[in-house]
C-alpha cells in the first residue's frame, strides 16, 4: 500500500523509483489516496501500480474496502515469485 502524500518523497516518485529496481519490480503496489483526480490515477498506472484506491469517507466503508482488498489479493490473485531475493 502506498500513499501518494508522503513526506520527503511523494508516492508518485517512490513508485517510479521502486519499479525501476529489478529487486522490487514484481512487488504489487496498491496506491491509496484521497485524490480521485484522473491525472493521479493515470500517472500511478503508467508507473506500473497494481491498483488505485480512493480513501473512503467513513470507517465502515474503509473496513469494507480493506476486507474486499484482502480477499482479492490474499485469496483470488496468484502472484509471481520474485526473480531475486531482497
Amino acid at each position: 500500500m502506498l500513499d501518494l502524500n508522503m513526506p520527503v518523497m511523494n508516492g508518485h516518485a517512490f513508485l517510479e523509483q521502486a519499479k525501476q529496481d529489478e529487486r522490487l519490480r514484481d512487488i504489487p503496489v496498491l496506491v491509496l489516496s484521497t485524490s480521485d483526480h484522473a491525472d493521479d490515477v493515470q500517472r500511478a498506472y503508467q508507473a506500473h501500480a497494481s491498483g488505485y484506491l480512493v480513501k473512503p469517507n467513513s470507517f465502515q466503508e474503509y473496513t469494507d474496502m480493506l476486507r474486499l482488498m484482502t480477499s482479492y489479493w490474499g485469496q483470488v490473485m496468484r502472484l509471481p515469485r520474485s526473480a531475486s531475493p531482497l
